[in-house]
């Protein structure tokens, strides 16, 4: 069996992690409604009809929960900034899960790259991306046909600059957007990325067969 790992590069280390500020503000409730729910579990747990209640009102309450995230957290949140960028892909956009602004530099699994590429897409203006089901399927594909599938990412993004939140420069309106209102202001830094690996892990076997297609070959950028 054989592991497999590949190197990326990446300038600019500077970091900032813009998680979005709205989406968790009703997860204290939330919690608190579990730890009631829980208490009364341990209560009633011999009551049959009475725990049907409860997993319908726990689902209840999940359901509001993510519905309250999605609702706090709107898709064009960040609409306004498109035509400021540069790349048309601002990373702020989702949750930095892979830390492309400060990225691994080498072990890169298929699925951290899958990760990255996953925020790539999502944080396209241009959805310039496939969806990353594309990448899932290839990596099925090579499974059943016996060979190990490469991919090929490269990409330019922006992030706001993270002395821009400090300082309160970054306005949102009454619309729940953020706009510009000083065009002389410096807002993002600027990376660029170019990441490599595999579609699958492990691969079982001696003789080795490395597939790069083309059309698994991304570049957002003009170069």
């Amino acid at each position: 069996m054989a592991s497999f790992s590949f190197f990326i590069f990446i300038d600019n280390s500077q970091h900032f992690n813009d998680l979005f500020i709205k989406v968790y503000k009703n997860h204290s409730f939330f919690i608190n409604c579990s730890r009631i729910l829980l208490c009364m579990h341990i209560k009633f747990i011999k009551t049959r009809r009475f725990m049907k209640k409860i997993t319908t009102l726990l689902t209840i309450l999940v359901v509001s929960f993510v519905f309250s995230q999605k609702n706090s957290t709107p898709e064009n949140m960040f609409e306004l900034l498109k035509n400021y960028t540069e790349t048309k892909i601002l990373y702020n956009q989702v949750a930095p899960i892979s830390e492309a602004t400060n990225i691994k530099k080498e072990g890169i699994e298929h699925l951290y790259y899958m990760q990255v590429y996953y925020e790539m897409q999502r944080a396209d203006f241009l959805k310039r991306l496939p969806e990353l089901d594309i990448l899932e399927k290839e990596s099925q594909r090579g499974i059943a046909k016996k060979y190990v599938p490469l991919s090929l990412l490269i990409s330019e993004f922006e992030s706001i600059k993270p002395e821009i939140r400090t300082n309160n420069t970054l306005h949102l309106n009454s619309n729940n957007q953020y706009e510009i209102t000083d065009n002389s202001i410096d807002y993002f830094d600027k990376y660029s990325i170019g990441i490599a690996s595999p579609l699958i892990n492990k691969f079982k076997g001696t003789n080795v067969s490395f597939i790069l297609r083309s059309d698994f070959i991304f570049n957002t950028t003009q170069k």
